[in-house]
């Protein structure tokens, strides 16, 4: 009868406790894996003197690594940010934020800001039409500049969904944001902006794990700005009307996705690619060959991510792979081979498609990655002349027939010629006598050239055009 009455009373004790326990404050926890944050950010800076406004609007990629450790009852963030632009600076800052999403002191300093992984947290449970404001200055002296960031913020929880063993907390916030920065080295190249304005954010707070899903913002903001303005030598004393429009949008990263997302371009040759004819940079190419493979990796002005590799034996394909991300920085992946006279595609989350080759000789890769194309053309006869290739172009799921003529140049390298179904001239290319690939010049394309940057590689190509030019 006691076990009994023990019983009801422990049963009766876990139904007062349960609801206690889930009705708690929502808090941010360290992490076991990395956390792995995509950002895509287009935004407008101008300055406005006179009847001229100053500044390009610009679209920026970055990706965070974010390591997560308990410090006592806080939690250490460590920040790795890459810049997906050509030159993918990486910086590193840290963090120590208390567990309800407030910035703390570090090792004596103060607080730095919260990174944008984070957003402050309620005091109470988290339901649907909650609402708490958060109020923050973050002040800094940078090159002799007063650095200065405040906001006034609403939050709301909109509502609270269970997806994929979590639930999930839908937020949204609005207020006003003010932000003084400066950018130079020094006074004299230092530009700088005074803006505030509205300030609208949504979230989607994990609240099983403890951290964010997603994040977007949307801010207006006006004021006044001077410095070394664009197109400026020297930085003037007088200030002008400024302004920046800023949209963002930070993305946890898949699993599956990682490795395909900012990775870096490797590899022992960079090309350039230009538009013609006002030069405009419209990609950055990185080519690293061994004896064996090929791979090409190329990152676009929009921030859009390739990699490409091709595996040959004796100049033929073995295994063709390509990783990609695109402007929103997803990540994807899939394979090709050859099977008799198909190649077979696989992707992951499809099927398995079969494209039949119109002839014999099969090579694999999209348009400005002519390279992966080499081992197989110098793998052609001596001197050869009209001999069929099919390249199969993953982007638009098709074959390009071309008929190659391969001509020795005296005192080492090759001229290639190759004239493509359709098009009312061949293409040219020059390659050294190992198989560097040195120039192409797209006569069936007049809108691209490809330039290589390093000084090795243009002095060989002049060397090899004048040989040429003799020769011809």
């Amino acid at each position: 009868m006691r076990r009994a009455r023990i019983t009801l009373a422990a049963a009766a004790l876990s139904v007062l406790v349960a609801p206690v326990q889930h009705a708690q404050a929502p808090r941010y926890r360290a992490q076991s894996d990395t956390l792995v944050m995509t950002r895509r950010n287009p935004f407008h800076m101008y300055f406005v003197r006179g009847t001229d406004t100053l500044g390009n609007a610009v679209l920026s990629h970055d990706l965070t690594r974010e390591v997560w450790r308990a410090k006592g009852d806080s939690i250490d963030v460590e920040v790795m940010r890459r810049d997906l632009d050509f030159g993918k600076k990486d910086t590193v800052i840290r963090y120590l934020v208390s567990p309800d999403g407030r910035a703390l002191a570090r090792d004596g300093h103060k607080p730095y800001g919260l990174p944008a992984s984070l957003m402050p947290l309620p005091t109470v449970a988290i339901r649907p039409g909650v609402e708490w404001r958060d109020s923050s200055v973050i002040t800094r002296d940078t090159n002799d500049f007063k650095v200065r960031f405040e906001w006034v913020m609403t939050y709301r929880v909109r509502r609270v969904l269970d997806t994929l063993g979590s639930k999930v907390a839908d937020v949204v916030a609005d207020g006003r944001y003010r932000m003084r920065d400066q950018w130079g080295d020094t006074a004299r190249k230092r530009e700088w902006v005074d803006v505030q304005g509205p300030d609208h954010e949504t979230f989607l707070f994990d609240i099983t794990r403890g951290r964010l899903a997603y994040r977007s913002w949307d801010m207006k903001l006006r004021g006044w700005g001077g410095g070394k303005l664009p197109g400026d030598s020297v930085a003037s004393p007088d200030s002008v009307p400024a302004g920046l429009d800023s949209k963002t949008f930070d993305r946890l990263v898949p699993a599956e996705e990682l490795g395909i997302v900012g990775f870096r371009q490797r590899g022992r040759d960079t090309s350039l690619t230009f538009t013609v004819p006002d030069l405009g940079l419209a990609g950055v190419h990185v080519i690293d060959r061994s004896a064996d493979s090929i791979v090409s990796t190329h990152i676009r002005a929009d921030g859009a991510v390739t990699l490409q590799r091709a595996v040959f034996a004796k100049g033929a394909l073995v295994r063709f792979e390509r990783a990609w991300s695109d402007t929103a920085l997803h990540g994807y992946r899939e394979t090709a081979a050859i099977k008799g006279d198909s190649l077979i595609v696989a992707r992951a989350g499809a099927p398995r498609r079969a494209f039949r080759s119109p002839v014999r000789r099969i090579g694999v890769g999209d348009l400005g990655r002519e390279e992966l194309l080499v081992p197989l053309l110098m793998n052609l006869p001596d001197d050869s002349a009209g001999t069929s290739v099919a390249v199969f172009r993953p982007k638009f799921r098709k074959f390009d027939v071309a008929k190659v003529t391969r001509r020795h140049v005296d005192g080492g390298g090759w001229v290639l010629e190759l004239a493509w179904d359709g098009a009312e001239e061949s293409d040219v290319w020059l390659l050294t006598e190992d198989g560097d690939l040195l120039l192409i010049e797209k006569r069936s394309d007049e809108y691209t050239r490809r330039v290589p940057s390093q000084m090795r590689r243009v002095q060989l190509m002049s060397e090899l055009s004048s040989r040429v030019k003799k020769g011809s």
